[in-house]
């Protein structure tokens, strides 16, 4: 006996599914991948300004916030950068030698000089000097030139009696 199979040509076949989880792990991939970029970006956006510093806030390179205080501080990423300057006593130490008013030598005078920043002229000083040059070039020509100046002044005999 043969047997016939009549099909319905107005009927169309069902499609056929071909690899329906590619394209989901795909989708998944790609809102991963976004989400992972908005957090850097979020996680970006703040800085943390320690206690005994404060934030100088760069755009571009160019200081638009000098005084921002310790603690967690906004900046745009990728746009602004906020540095951070010890604003503590600082100390520096020099040996020098000296020639008192009667040329006597003073070998080895030790100086300790204690200083620290003033906020209000924190961009003056990154402008002019910079934070890093600081010690090199203002206190190291102006702390031995102002020992050598004041102990000019005073006889050998006088600064051994009023060593302190």
């Amino acid at each position: 006996m043969a047997e016939f199979k009549f099909s319905d040509s107005t009927k169309t076949p069902p499609p056929k599914k071909s690899g329906g989880s590619g394209n989901k792990s795909g989708t998944v991939v790609f809102v991963a991948v976004i989400l992972f970029i908005v957090a850097v970006v979020l996680f970006n956006c703040f800085t943390i300004v320690q206690e005994g510093f404060i934030g100088v806030k760069y755009q571009f390179g160019r200081i638009i916030e000098d005084d921002l205080q310790a603690g967690l501080n906004f900046r745009i990423p990728f746009i602004e950068e906020i540095d951070q300057v010890d604003i503590r006593d600082q100390i520096y130490s020099v040996n020098a030698n000296a020639y008192t008013s009667d040329t006597q030598t003073v070998q080895n005078l030790q100086l300790k000089l204690n200083y620290r920043y003033q906020s209000a002229m924190l961009s003056s000083i990154i402008r002019d000097t910079g934070i890093a040059n600081v010690e090199s070039k203002l206190l190291v020509p102006n702390v031995a030139k102002i020992a050598k100046d004041a102990i000019g002044k005073v006889k050998a005999e006088d600064l051994v009696q009023t060593r302190s």
